[in-house]
C-alpha cells in the first residue's frame, strides 16, 4: 500500500495530473504539492505502527485526546487478553498436555493420527474463540 501510494503519487506530479487524482481529498490534495518532501522515513513508521491496511499521506485527527475513550479501550483490551488467557490455560493447554501422554502411549501410527485429530477437533472451538477475541 505505502509503495503503491508513493507511485502514484510520483507519475502524477510528473504528468501534472495530481489535482485529477485528489480531486475529493482537500487536505492529501494540499500536502501531496509538497512531493517528494511529504514522504520521509517518519511517514513510513507511522504506516507500520497505524493500525491500517491502506497508507494515505494524510491521516485525519482528533484536535485533542478522548481520554475516557482511550481508557474504554484500553480496558476492553486487557479484558479481551485476560479471556484469552483463560481459554488458552483452562482449555487449550489441558488438551495438548494430554494430547502427549496419549502419544506416548500410542502403539501405532494409526492410534497416533485419530489421537492427533481428535485433539485437533477438540481445541478447534476454544480457537475459534480466541481467534474472535483477537478481533
Amino acid at each position: 500500500s505505502y509503495w503503491h501510494v508513493c507511485h502514484d503519487l510520483f507519475w502524477s506530479v510528473k504528468k501534472n495530473k495530481l489535482e485529477m487524482l485528489l480531486a475529493d481529498e482537500k487536505e492529501t490534495l494540499e500536502v501531496a504539492r509538497k512531493y517528494p518532501r511529504c514522504l520521509s522515513l517518519k511517514d513510513m513508521y507511522m504506516f507500520i505502527a497505524y493500525p491500517t491496511l491502506c497508507y494515505q499521506l494524510w491521516y485525519p485527527r482528533y484536535p485533542h485526546r478522548n481520554w475516557m475513550r482511550l481508557l474504554k479501550y484500553t480496558a476492553l483490551l486487557l479484558f479481551c487478553l485476560a479471556l484469552q488467557l483463560i481459554i488458552m490455560q483452562q482449555y487449550m493447554l489441558p488438551i495438548l498436555l494430554n494430547a502427549r501422554i496419549m502419544l506416548m502411549d500410542s502403539q501405532s501410527w494409526r492410534e497416533s493420527a485419530l489421537i492427533v485429530a481428535e485433539r485437533v477437533l477438540k481445541l478447534a472451538v476454544p480457537n475459534l474463540y480466541c481467534w474472535l477475541l483477537m478481533f
